[in-house]
């Protein structure tokens, strides 16, 4: 047994010790910040919603849940919601877990029918007495609406869409008329993605279809857009792949800093990528990409252009 004296100063080493180091008791559970919603909790059936979370605290782990959506990922910060099929309220819940316990927020979303455009009813032609002929007034032409693909990238000619998703990578794309997803004309292009582990995904234009099965770039210097972002900051890829299969991406952090108020122009240099063997006279496809490294946001896009 010891002295006295020793279990003395054995006690109260113990008391200045816990009092300097907070060692004696829990540490607090984590800090979560409200879950931020983009574009809306107002969405409509089948529609998606980037959903992020800020929280602060020792070895946070995440959980994600829903009542009735899809949820891209179940155990990072930021995830891609997908609405259920059928209108409706619906849940999205994420707890976070640390040494000192868990705390939990969720969000209500109203799933809605996108609304049904009213038909144009058709005259009725009533009968009249022949009357005196009047000259024939010049109709008024009504110009072609442009595709939203033609529209948004001018040059694309015989050139389709396509998009592509591996392992856990989430994206959606969508051709907006809002004016804060358009930076010219009718239609912007909204990337929404979200990006963890191993997934990548991304959107492009591919001419494997076009009468001569490829897009010759070769008379032009560089390959310019112009990008805005739901946050700002927001980073990605710029690729460009030939008839070869010869593929070289560009990250844009370096060539533009997006702006959440501002519409920014990228533009890259065609010569970067001819020095890194593609041939651009041959082009397979043009894309946009984003991997765990971009993480998860909505960007819009327009204007894209050779020049």
């Amino acid at each position: 047994m010891f002295p006295r004296h020793h279990s003395t100063v054995l006690l109260v080493s113990l008391v200045l010790v816990c009092g300097l180091l907070g060692a004696c008791s829990p540490p607090p559970p984590p800090v979560v910040g409200e879950i931020d919603v983009q574009p809306s909790t107002t969405i409509f059936v089948g529609g998606m919603a980037t959903l992020t979370t800020k929280a602060s605290g020792t070895d946070l782990q995440f959980r994600w849940t829903t009542a009735r959506g899809n949820l891209s990922s179940s155990t990072t910060s930021s995830v891609i919601y997908t609405a259920p099929a059928s209108p409706g309220p619906d849940t999205a819940t994420i707890e976070v877990t640390g040494k000192g316990g868990s705390t939990v927020r969720s969000i209500t979303f109203e799933v809605i029918v996108p609304p049904t455009p009213t038909p144009t009813p058709t005259p009725t032609l009533t009968p009249t007495e022949p009357s005196t002929l009047t000259p024939t007034a010049t109709p008024t032409l009504t110009p072609t609406p442009v595709p939203p693909l033609a529209e948004i990238f001018p040059q694309v000619g015989y050139g389709e869409a396509f998009v592509f998703i591996n392992q856990s990578g989430g994206l959606d794309h969508q051709y907006m008329e809002e004016e804060g997803c358009r930076h010219s004309g009718t239609y912007g292009l909204q990337l929404t993605y979200a990006m963890s582990g191993d997934g990548n995904g991304g959107w492009g234009v591919h001419w494997d279809k076009a009468p001569t099965g490829n897009f010759d770039a070769s008379r032009f210097s560089a390959l310019a857009l112009w990008v805005i972002g739901a946050y700002g900051g927001e980073t990605f890829q710029i690729g460009l792949k030939d008839t070869n299969d010869r593929e070289v991406k560009v990250e844009s952090g370096p060539l533009v800093v997006v702006s959440r108020s501002t519409w920014q122009m990228v533009k890259v240099e065609l010569s970067h990528f001819r020095e890194n063997g593609v041939n651009v006279a041959s082009l397979r496809n043009l894309n946009f990409g984003f991997n765990r490294n971009h993480g998860s946001s909505i960007i819009c896009i327009d204007d894209i252009a050779f020049e």
